[in-house]
């Protein structure tokens, strides 16, 4: 898939909070399924690359990035790559990016 093809989303999480980011891939305005899938975050931070999780993979086409906060708390950029990534035949085979775009991270205020 080019990069023309891939859905770009920027978002932002602020520094030192759980937070969570729900992506959903539909085809023709519907949902796919992503039964048997393995999804992975993959961020220019290596920190901050995981697997992600998949809600109802048959039916919804969501998969969700958690973030820890003792995993954005201190960094000292504040705005990374990311690409939302699946394997369909196990993890490091038949790799296809479905989105991509720019993570802004909100500093923690300080008193």
């Amino acid at each position: 898939m080019s990069c023309a093809d891939v859905d770009r989303y920027d978002f932002s999480i602020k520094q030192g909070d759980d937070e969570s980011v729900t992506f959903r891939w539909l085809a023709d305005g519907v949902p796919v399924d992503l039964n048997g899938v393995i999804a992975e975050f993959e961020c220019s931070i290596p920190a901050l690359t995981h697997i992600m999780s998949l809600s109802n993979p048959t039916s919804l086409g969501e998969i969700t990035a958690s973030f820890d906060s003792v995993d954005t708390e201190g960094l000292a950029q504040r705005r990374v790559k990311y690409k939302v990534i699946i394997w369909r035949n196990g993890y490091g085979v038949d790799k296809e990016t479905l989105f991509h775009g720019s993570l802004s991270l909100i500093p923690t205020e300080v008193a």
